[in-house]
Order: structure tokens, then sequence, then C-alpha cells
């Protein structure tokens, strides 16, 4: 079956982009986050003194950040569906 046919017949083009790395995606991310603990832990030490010296990333913090991220978006993508804000609906419900 041709996944490029609406249900009218019509052609669609596919989203997104065709020439995508998911995976060097995935690296290059994987790369900043150990670059971000590396500075955590190189500029956030005690004995300095910091503001910082208190916040360490680690993977319960990451996990919490992330499920954090995830219910904020659904939630707020729920509220601006269901109570139109111009310029920001529009946004979230494409």
């Amino acid at each position: 079956m041709n996944q490029n046919v609406s249900s009218n017949g019509a052609e669609v083009q596919p989203k997104g982009n065709p020439n995508a790395k998911p995976f060097l995606t995935l690296i290059g991310l994987l790369g900043l986050l150990i670059l971000l603990m590396y500075g955590a832990q190189k500029f956030g030490t005690s004995d300095q003194k910091s503001d910082f010296a208190n916040i360490r990333l680690s993977a319960f913090n990451i996990v919490v950040i992330a499920l954090s991220a995830i219910i904020g978006t659904a939630a707020l993508k729920a509220l601006f569906t269901r109570f139109y804000i111009p310029g920001v609906s529009e946004v979230v419900n494409t």
C-alpha cells in the first residue's frame, strides 16, 4: 500500500526532513549532556562556595525533568486546546 496517498486519492508529501539522521542527533545530544555533566562537576564544587554548588546532574534529575516536561507539555496543549488564545492555540494544534 502506498503511504503517500491520502484517503481521497490525492498524493501527500511526507512531513519531516528526508535527510535527517536521528542516530547522529542522539549522539550529539548525549555529547552535550556529558559536557554539561562535566561542567557541573568542574565549576559547581562546594569548596568554591558557588551558588550552584549543591546542584548535581544525575540520572534521577534527568528523569524528573524529562517527565515534568512531558506532563507539562501535554497539560498546556490540553489547556490551549480547551481555551482559545489567539496566536498560541494555532501553534499548539499544528
